[in-house]
């Protein structure tokens, strides 16, 4: 495995997940929640999300952040 570098903390880091709100790659450690929407979907926020109450109400509503996940899954794929 390659070693990545956290985008929040700027640490070295094996595994990183990218926030469902902000888009950036995050270590374990600044991960705020996670939450499991389907069998294979997860959502992820950051710290710096999560004190953003409009994101913070968004990933609460799961109905919203279904949505929103498969809007930015969908952003991504147009990416790449």
């Amino acid at each position: 495995m390659a070693i990545k570098v956290c985008e929040r903390c700027k640490r070295e880091t094996i595994k990183t997940e990218t926030c469902d709100y902000c888009s950036r790659k995050i270590c374990l450690d600044c991960e705020k929640a996670t939450q499991r929407i389907q069998k294979l979907t997860r959502l992820v926020i950051c710290k710096d999300c999560w004190g953003i109450m409009p994101r913070r109400s968004a990933y609460k509503n799961r109905h919203t952040m279904a949505q929103e996940a498969a809007a930015v899954a969908a952003e991504a794929a147009k990416a790449f």
